[in-house]
């Protein structure tokens, strides 16, 4: 059996807190440290999903972040008082408000982006060339399988907020993308 094998619970540990490491590096140090606003994660998730999908409604933020659509409603009334997001009426059907990032909305995102860059170069110069391909192509092969075996696979979908859209693990695979289905 797999998982009697011993290296396995210290993988799987690992795997953990590699996840809680990123996750802190990415958005925790970010939102605390360097944002310039009083943002949250789940803000700044709706500020990232719209960068590649220029209006989103609710309904549709709603459904790619799994909030429920009052709970994206309240944050896009406070990105709209930071003057992060705005709201325009849908020329087809009036009933219905697509959210837009503004200018500053998108300074905030690139300046996420450009943190987390910084923070993995910086870490990842403590790799030779060697161990980076490795690192990366462990990766990649970790992902890759999966993928094969998920079975939820617009959580995981989600998580990229359409920043790898060329490459793009799961539209490779899957050949779906729910940012385009949206």
């Amino acid at each position: 059996m797999l998982s009697n094998h011993p290296k396995i619970p210290q993988i799987t540990n690992n795997i953990q807190l590699f996840a809680e490491i990123v996750n802190d590096i990415c958005t925790q140090i970010f939102l605390r440290d360097v944002c310039p606003l009083a943002i949250s994660k789940t803000q700044l998730s709706i500020l990232k999903t719209l960068v590649f999908s220029k209006y989103k409604s609710a309904s549709d933020l709603s459904n790619l972040i799994n909030l429920s659509r009052p709970a994206i409603t309240q944050q896009v009334d406070n990105l709209t008082k930071l003057k992060l997001v705005t709201r325009q009426a849908d020329q087809q059907d009036r009933r219905v408000v697509r959210i837009k990032l503004t200018d500053k909305g998108q300074d905030i995102i690139t300046s996420y982006e450009e943190y987390v860059l910084a923070k993995y170069a910086n870490i990842l110069n403590y790799f030779t060339y060697e161990e980076r391909t490795i690192f990366n192509n462990c990766l990649e092969k970790f992902i890759n399988s999966c993928l094969d075996s998920e079975d939820h696979l617009d959580i995981l979908c989600l998580n990229c907020q359409g920043r790898y859209v060329s490459f793009c693990k799961i539209q490779y695979h899957k050949n779906i993308c729910h940012l385009d289905q949206k």
